[in-house]
C-alpha cells in the first residue's frame, strides 16, 4: 500500500485482516506517518522506497492511497512493472491520464480498479437490485445530498472532493452516460476554493439528477432519492439500520375526453417497505473485490473505465463552474 494518511489506516486494516492477502509493505514518505504505520501494522514493512516495492516479484497488487496529484505517476509506474493497481478516487486529475492508465492495464492484462467505495455499500447494491427489477417503474429523476461541516480541504474544491461518490453511484445505478453538466458554487470561506456546490447532470435518456455537495452545513447528510413512475426509493447512509426505504407513492395524469389541455392529477399513497441490507463494511468488500479480481481476472465493478467516466463528468463540472454555471457537454 502506498500512502498512510487519512484513509490509509482503514484500507491497511482491511488488507491485513483479509485471509487472502499479506500486506507486505506500507510505503510512505513522511517519517512520522511511517512510524505510525510500524506501530499499527508491525507485520508489514514500513518503507519510503517505492522502487523497492515494485522490484519485489512477490507483490502482485498495489493500493494507492495518496493525494490525487500523485495518482497518475504512481499508478503508471506500477502497471508498467506488471502490478495490479487499485487507486483511491478520483482515479486521476485528468481524463487523458485516466485513459492512458486504462490502455496500459488492457495492454498488459492487469486489473485497474478505483476506490468508489459506495459501489460496495449494501444499501447501494440493494438500490441497484430494486431498480434493475423494474420495481420502481420508469426512472424519472434523482437527487443526492452529501453535506457536513468539514473536513475542509486546500488541495481540492468540494466538487472534486465529494461529488465523485454520487457521480459514480448514479452511473452505476442508471447504466447510462452523463451527456452534460451544469454547476453553481460558492466560495464561502476562502476565495478560489468552492465549498458548496449545486450540480445538475443530464443523462443520455434526457433524465436529470441533482447533487448538493457542501463542507459547510450543520448536519452530516448522505442521502440519495430516486423517483420512479411507480415507486420512490431513498438510500440514507447515515441511517444505522433502515438504510433503504421504498415508498409506494406515485402520481399520474389523466386528460378529460373533451379537450387534451384539461387534465387531472391522481396521487397514489401506499406502504413504506424496508428491505434487509447486507451490513458488511463497504471498504472490506471493496478490498476483497480487488483481490478476487486479481485471482479470477474478472472486471471490477469500479474498473478503470468507470473511473474515467467519473473524471470526464468532473472535468465538465469544473468548466461549468469556471463559466458561471453554463451547461457543458461531457467529452468522450
Amino acid at each position: 500500500m502506498v500512502g498512510f494518511g487519512y484513509w490509509g489506516p482503514n484500507i491497511a486494516r482491511n488488507l491485513e485482516n483479509s485471509e487472502d492477502t499479506e500486506l507486505a509493505y506500507i510505503c510512505e514518505l513522511d517519517k512520522d506517518k511511517r512510524g505510525r504505520a510500524e506501530k499499527l501494522f508491525p507485520s508489514s514493512k514500513a518503507i519510503s522506497d517505492y522502487d523497492r516495492v515494485l522490484d519485489d516479484k512477490s507483490v502482485e497488487g498495489i493500493v494507492i492511497v495518496t493525494n490525487s496529484k500523485s495518482h497518475f505517476p504512481l499508478a503508471k509506474k506500477a502497471l508498467e512493472r506488471g502490478k495490479h493497481v487499485m487507486l483511491e478516487k478520483p482515479i486521476t486529475e485528468t481524463s487523458g491520464q485516466a485513459l492512458e492508465l486504462v490502455k496500459i492495464a488492457e495492454r498488459k492484462n492487469l486489473i485497474l480498479m478505483v476506490g468508489h467505495t459506495f459501489l460496495y455499500n449494501g444499501g447501494v447494491r440493494k438500490l441497484k437490485e430494486i431498480i434493475d427489477s423494474g420495481n420502481i417503474g420508469k426512472w424519472l429523476y434523482a437527487y443526492a445530498i452529501r453535506v457536513s461541516l468539514g473536513p475542509y480541504r486546500s488541495d481540492a474544491n468540494v466538487v472534486w472532493d465529494l461529488a465523485p461518490h454520487d457521480i459514480s453511484v448514479l452511473l452505476y445505478l442508471k447504466g447510462k452516460k452523463v451527456m452534460s453538466v451544469s454547476v453553481r458554487a460558492n466560495c464561502s470561506l476562502k476565495e478560489g476554493i468552492p465549498d458548496v456546490a449545486f450540480m445538475v447532470l443530464k443523462f443520455e435518456d434526457d433524465t436529470i439528477a441533482h447533487i448538493h455537495a457542501s463542507w459547510l452545513d450543520p448536519l452530516k447528510v448522505r442521502k440519495l432519492t430516486i423517483i420512479g413512475s411507480e415507486k420512490m426509493v431513498i438510500f440514507d447512509d447515515i441511517e444505522p439500520l433502515e438504510k433503504v426505504k421504498i415508498f409506494e407513492k406515485s402520481a399520474t395524469i389523466s386528460y378529460a375526453p373533451e379537450t387534451f389541455s384539461e387534465f387531472q392529477a391522481a396521487y397514489n399513497y401506499g406502504d413504506i417497505l424496508i428491505p434487509k441490507i447486507d451490513v458488511t463494511e463497504p471498504l472490506k468488500m471493496e478490498c476483497q473485490h480487488f483481490v478476487d479480481c486479481i485471482r479470477s481476472g474478472s472486471k471490477p465493478v469500479s474498473d478503470g473505465m468507470n473511473g474515467l467516466e467519473v473524471v470526464r463528468v468532473l472535468e465538465a463540472a469544473q468548466k461549468s463552474l469556471e463559466s458561471g454555471g453554463r451547461d457543458i457537454e461531457v467529452s468522450e
